[in-house]
Protein backbone atom coordinates (compact mmCIF):
# COMPACT_ATOMS: atom_id res chain seq x y z
CA UNK A 1 0.00 0.00 0.00
CA UNK A 2 1.31 3.35 -1.01
CA UNK A 3 0.60 6.65 0.57
CA UNK A 4 -1.98 7.40 -2.12
CA UNK A 5 -4.20 4.41 -1.47
CA UNK A 6 -7.44 4.57 0.52
CA UNK A 7 -8.79 1.58 2.38
CA UNK A 8 -12.56 1.18 2.33
CA UNK A 9 -14.04 -1.43 4.62
CA UNK A 10 -17.39 -2.91 3.89
CA UNK A 11 -19.67 -3.40 6.87
CA UNK A 12 -19.61 -6.98 8.02
CA UNK A 13 -23.35 -7.06 8.57
CA UNK A 14 -25.27 -4.14 7.08
CA UNK A 15 -28.55 -5.33 8.64
CA UNK A 16 -26.99 -5.28 12.11
CA UNK A 17 -25.79 -1.68 11.66
CA UNK A 18 -29.30 -0.56 10.61
CA UNK A 19 -30.89 -2.29 13.60
CA UNK A 20 -28.37 -0.65 15.95
CA UNK A 21 -29.15 2.79 14.50
CA UNK A 22 -32.91 2.20 14.95
CA UNK A 23 -32.43 1.12 18.58
CA UNK A 24 -30.35 4.24 19.27
CA UNK A 25 -33.02 6.48 17.74
CA UNK A 26 -35.81 4.80 19.71
CA UNK A 27 -33.81 5.09 22.94
CA UNK A 28 -33.18 8.78 22.35
CA UNK A 29 -36.87 9.38 21.58
CA UNK A 30 -37.96 7.44 24.69
CA UNK A 31 -35.50 9.43 26.83
CA UNK A 32 -36.80 12.76 25.49
CA UNK A 33 -40.41 11.67 25.90
CA UNK A 34 -39.83 10.55 29.50
CA UNK A 35 -38.03 13.81 30.28
CA UNK A 36 -40.91 15.82 28.83
CA UNK A 37 -43.47 13.88 30.84
CA UNK A 38 -41.53 14.45 34.06
CA UNK A 39 -41.18 18.16 33.42
CA UNK A 40 -44.81 18.68 32.45
CA UNK A 41 -46.51 16.47 35.01
CA UNK A 42 -44.62 15.99 38.20
CA UNK A 43 -41.50 18.01 38.66
CA UNK A 44 -43.06 21.48 38.27
CA UNK A 45 -46.47 20.71 39.73
CA UNK A 46 -45.56 21.85 43.24
CA UNK A 47 -43.88 24.98 41.91
CA UNK A 48 -46.91 25.91 39.79
CA UNK A 49 -49.24 25.25 42.72
CA UNK A 50 -47.11 27.52 44.90
CA UNK A 51 -47.21 30.29 42.25
CA UNK A 52 -50.98 29.91 41.96
CA UNK A 53 -51.36 30.25 45.73
CA UNK A 54 -49.09 33.31 45.81
CA UNK A 55 -50.96 34.94 42.92
CA UNK A 56 -54.26 34.29 44.65
CA UNK A 57 -52.90 35.81 47.86
CA UNK A 58 -51.29 38.89 46.29
CA UNK A 59 -53.26 39.80 43.16
CA UNK A 60 -56.63 41.41 43.84
CA UNK A 61 -59.51 42.32 41.55
CA UNK A 62 -60.51 45.52 43.32
CA UNK A 63 -58.34 48.62 43.24
CA UNK A 64 -57.21 49.75 46.69
CA UNK A 65 -58.04 53.38 47.44
CA UNK A 66 -55.99 56.11 49.04
CA UNK A 67 -52.84 55.98 46.91
CA UNK A 68 -50.21 58.50 47.98
CA UNK A 69 -47.31 59.63 45.76
CA UNK A 70 -44.11 57.68 46.43
CA UNK A 71 -42.11 60.91 46.85
CA UNK A 72 -44.45 62.07 49.62
CA UNK A 73 -44.28 58.77 51.49
CA UNK A 74 -40.51 58.56 51.11
CA UNK A 75 -39.95 62.08 52.48
CA UNK A 76 -42.26 61.36 55.44
CA UNK A 77 -40.40 58.11 56.10
CA UNK A 78 -36.99 59.83 55.98
CA UNK A 79 -38.30 62.55 58.34
CA UNK A 80 -39.37 59.84 60.80
CA UNK A 81 -43.08 60.57 60.38
CA UNK A 82 -43.71 57.09 58.96
CA UNK A 83 -42.07 54.00 60.45
CA UNK A 84 -41.34 50.57 59.00
CA UNK A 85 -44.53 48.54 59.17
CA UNK A 86 -46.81 51.50 58.40
CA UNK A 87 -49.57 50.64 55.90
CA UNK A 88 -49.37 52.48 52.57
CA UNK A 89 -50.94 52.44 49.12
CA UNK A 90 -48.96 53.51 46.05
CA UNK A 91 -49.92 53.86 42.39
CA UNK A 92 -46.85 53.09 40.33
CA UNK A 93 -45.58 51.65 37.08
CA UNK A 94 -42.99 48.87 36.86
CA UNK A 95 -40.24 51.11 35.56
CA UNK A 96 -36.63 51.74 36.55
CA UNK A 97 -35.75 54.09 33.70
CA UNK A 98 -32.76 52.81 31.77
CA UNK A 99 -32.12 49.97 34.24
CA UNK A 100 -33.96 46.69 34.46
CA UNK A 101 -36.64 46.86 37.16
CA UNK A 102 -36.29 43.17 38.04
CA UNK A 103 -34.33 41.58 40.84
CA UNK A 104 -33.08 38.31 39.41
CA UNK A 105 -34.15 35.28 41.40
CA UNK A 106 -36.37 37.25 43.78
CA UNK A 107 -39.94 38.49 43.74
CA UNK A 108 -38.91 42.12 44.01
CA UNK A 109 -38.99 44.91 41.44
CA UNK A 110 -38.60 48.65 41.05
CA UNK A 111 -41.57 50.89 40.43
CA UNK A 112 -41.83 54.58 39.60
CA UNK A 113 -44.66 56.75 40.89
CA UNK A 114 -47.57 57.11 38.46
CA UNK A 115 -49.67 59.74 40.18
CA UNK A 116 -48.25 62.59 38.07
CA UNK A 117 -48.45 66.31 38.72
CA UNK A 118 -52.09 66.43 37.70
CA UNK A 119 -53.00 62.82 38.48
CA UNK A 120 -52.29 61.66 34.92
CA UNK A 121 -51.34 57.99 34.60
CA UNK A 122 -49.31 58.86 31.51
CA UNK A 123 -46.84 60.97 33.51
CA UNK A 124 -43.36 59.43 33.49
CA UNK A 125 -41.05 60.92 36.13
CA UNK A 126 -38.03 59.63 34.19
CA UNK A 127 -39.00 61.91 31.28
CA UNK A 128 -40.30 64.86 33.31
CA UNK A 129 -37.74 67.70 33.57
CA UNK A 130 -38.82 68.41 37.16
CA UNK A 131 -39.16 64.87 38.54
CA UNK A 132 -36.07 63.51 36.79
CA UNK A 133 -33.83 65.85 38.80
CA UNK A 134 -34.46 63.70 41.88
CA UNK A 135 -35.74 60.54 40.21
CA UNK A 136 -34.96 58.29 43.19
CA UNK A 137 -37.54 60.25 45.20
CA UNK A 138 -40.20 58.86 42.84
CA UNK A 139 -39.01 55.25 42.90
CA UNK A 140 -39.71 52.39 45.29
CA UNK A 141 -38.87 48.72 45.60
CA UNK A 142 -41.83 46.39 45.86
CA UNK A 143 -41.07 43.10 47.61
CA UNK A 144 -43.29 40.01 47.68
CA UNK A 145 -42.81 37.77 50.69
CA UNK A 146 -44.05 34.43 51.91
CA UNK A 147 -46.16 34.11 55.05
CA UNK A 148 -42.97 33.75 57.12
CA UNK A 149 -41.74 37.15 55.89
CA UNK A 150 -39.00 35.72 53.67
CA UNK A 151 -38.60 37.15 50.19
CA UNK A 152 -39.96 34.79 47.55
CA UNK A 153 -36.86 33.36 45.80
CA UNK A 154 -38.34 33.45 42.30
CA UNK A 155 -38.51 36.23 39.73
CA UNK A 156 -41.65 38.39 40.13
CA UNK A 157 -42.50 37.93 36.45
CA UNK A 158 -42.90 34.20 37.03
CA UNK A 159 -44.69 34.50 40.36
CA UNK A 160 -47.11 37.32 39.49
CA UNK A 161 -47.19 37.32 35.71
CA UNK A 162 -46.44 41.06 35.57
CA UNK A 163 -44.46 42.92 32.91
CA UNK A 164 -42.27 46.00 32.67
CA UNK A 165 -44.36 49.14 32.16
CA UNK A 166 -47.43 47.66 33.84
CA UNK A 167 -49.44 50.05 36.04
CA UNK A 168 -50.09 48.75 39.55
CA UNK A 169 -51.72 49.85 42.77
CA UNK A 170 -49.79 48.26 45.61
CA UNK A 171 -51.07 48.05 49.16
CA UNK A 172 -48.52 47.01 51.74
CA UNK A 173 -46.29 48.10 54.57
CA UNK A 174 -43.12 50.15 54.59
CA UNK A 175 -40.19 47.76 54.72
CA UNK A 176 -36.86 48.14 56.46
CA UNK A 177 -34.29 49.79 54.21
CA UNK A 178 -31.65 52.48 54.25
CA UNK A 179 -32.46 56.13 53.57
CA UNK A 180 -31.65 55.77 49.86
CA UNK A 181 -34.34 53.16 49.24
CA UNK A 182 -38.06 53.19 49.86
CA UNK A 183 -39.41 49.65 50.18
CA UNK A 184 -43.01 48.46 50.18
CA UNK A 185 -43.67 44.90 51.29
CA UNK A 186 -46.73 44.05 49.20
CA UNK A 187 -49.85 42.67 50.82
CA UNK A 188 -51.99 43.10 47.70
CA UNK A 189 -51.35 44.17 44.12
CA UNK A 190 -53.96 45.43 41.69
CA UNK A 191 -53.00 45.40 38.00
CA UNK A 192 -54.68 48.41 36.41
CA UNK A 193 -56.34 47.35 33.14
CA UNK A 194 -54.94 48.94 29.98
CA UNK A 195 -57.39 51.50 28.56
Amino acid sequence: MGSDSIVVREPEDEGFAMKLLQVQRRSAFAFLLLGGILICSGCNAGLNDEFAALREKLLVGTEPTGAVPVSELKSQHIAGELQAGTSVVIRARINAGEMSPWTQGQAAFIVTDATGHDGSEDHDPHECPFCSRDIRDHMAIVRCTKDDGQLIPTDAREVLGVAEGELLVVQGTIGDADAEEFVVDAQSIYCVPVK
